[in-house]
């Protein structure tokens, strides 16, 4: 069944925590350096926008864990939600939010 594309999505989320705090770890050596920021070819505006960028998919990934927690932990409810129209599931999900 396709839940199982779900079923590593702690580990998933775990490596994308991970990789968040390395980026932002080499951002501040990078900003704290002015030798570090040019063997990279990289501006301090340009390793911030890649920090925010990171910090932006990191969110994206813990909400996509969310999802996929209320998948497993829910499966009849999810199953029914796939035929339905994103206003019909919006109440049912809404709902498993609540349990």
């Amino acid at each position: 069944e396709d839940r199982e594309y779900i079923t590593d999505a702690e580990e998933r989320e775990n490596e994308v925590d991970a990789l968040l705090y390395l980026i932002e770890r080499q951002v501040r050596i990078l900003i704290d350096s002015h030798l570090v920021a040019t063997q990279l070819n990289l501006t301090r505006t340009q390793a911030l926008e890649y920090a925010n960028l990171a910090r932006s998919l990191e969110r994206m990934m813990d909400h996509a864990f969310s999802i996929a927690t209320l998948v497993i932990e829910h499966p009849k409810f999810t199953k029914n939600m796939i035929e339905m129209t994103p206003l019909e599931s919006d109440v049912i999900f809404f709902d498993i939010l609540r349990i």
